[in-house]
């Protein structure tokens, strides 16, 4: 299979990530999802505040030895608080703070990283995006890497997936639909017609393997996005391609919440 290689997004070392009170400057307020990381002025972890307070905690343990180990393992795993009077809160906690406690060191891994990048936090909708990072010692020294886009219901505590957002008649044309944004905001990165042809039909064999339908997504600005995600190049480089999903075939009870949003 032909796999093209498309430029790796640096990530920007974030600052204190135990502090999550911050103000955000006016030019970082203005910054759609999918360009966040592009605009290196912003501090990380990037909070949106609508009413909710949020808190980034963290698990961390240094120089973990277990016994079939060779090397010490370091864990940094962060994960979100959010207070507030909406009922599904204490169950959004709990999910977040399971979700952390799955990052544990093992006998092959040196380094397990989970990195709060941006959070978005209204009445009605919660979204995360984070990146999980585990180094293996046993691997010729290879990374695993992923972008987590997750996004709650305050009232609920439920997360929400495609499946749940996009209107059931759509669905079936769903695929046709990111892969035509994903080339149109990312298709130069592939030079000349056969390398952008060969990039739209990895995108779409991408899609195909994954279950679109539970994918996680990420809800700010009145967009809501969801990422193409297939490799991991290094341990400081990852594949974070955000797709928009047009607000034309979204369910009305979604949109409703979605424009709810400053």
């Amino acid at each position: 299979m032909l796999r093209i290689f498309l430029a790796a997004i640096l990530l920007a070392a974030s600052g204190d990530l135990a502090s999550a009170a911050r103000k955000e400057s006016n030019a970082c307020d203005q910054i759609s999802f999918d360009k966040l990381l592009d605009e290196l002025g912003c501090v990380r972890p990037y909070i949106r505040q609508y009413g909710l307070t949020v808190a980034i905690e963290s698990l961390r343990q240094d120089n973990q030895k277990l016994p079939n180990q060779n090397s010490a393992c370091q864990l940094d795993v962060h994960y979100v608080h959010f207070s507030g009077p909406q009922h599904g809160l204490g169950k959004i906690n709990k999910a977040e703070r399971d979700l952390a406690r799955q990052f544990v060191c093992s006998d092959d891994l040196v380094d397990v990283e989970r990195t709060i990048y941006s959070v978005s936090a209204s009445p009605l909708l919660l979204s995360i995006f984070a990146q999980d990072l585990q180094y293996c010692d046993t691997c010729s020294g290879s990374c695993h890497g992923h972008f987590d886009l997750i996004t709650y219901d305050t009232g609920s505590g439920n997360t929400y997936t495609v499946v749940d957002v996009v209107k059931a008649a759509d669905l079936p044309g769903l695929t046709d639909r990111l892969v035509t944004d994903f080339m149109a905001r990312y298709g130069s990165l592939a030079e000349g017609e056969d390398a952008r042809k060969s990039l739209a039909n990895e995108v779409r064999r991408w899609i195909a393997a994954e279950d679109l339908k539970m994918m996680g997504l990420y809800a700010d600005g009145r967009k809501v996005w969801v990422n193409i995600d297939d490799f991991v190049f290094s341990c400081v480089d990852g594949n974070l391609y955000p797709v928009e999903i047009p607000s034309s075939i979204l369910k009305d009870d979604f949109l409703q919440k979605l424009q709810s949003l400053p």
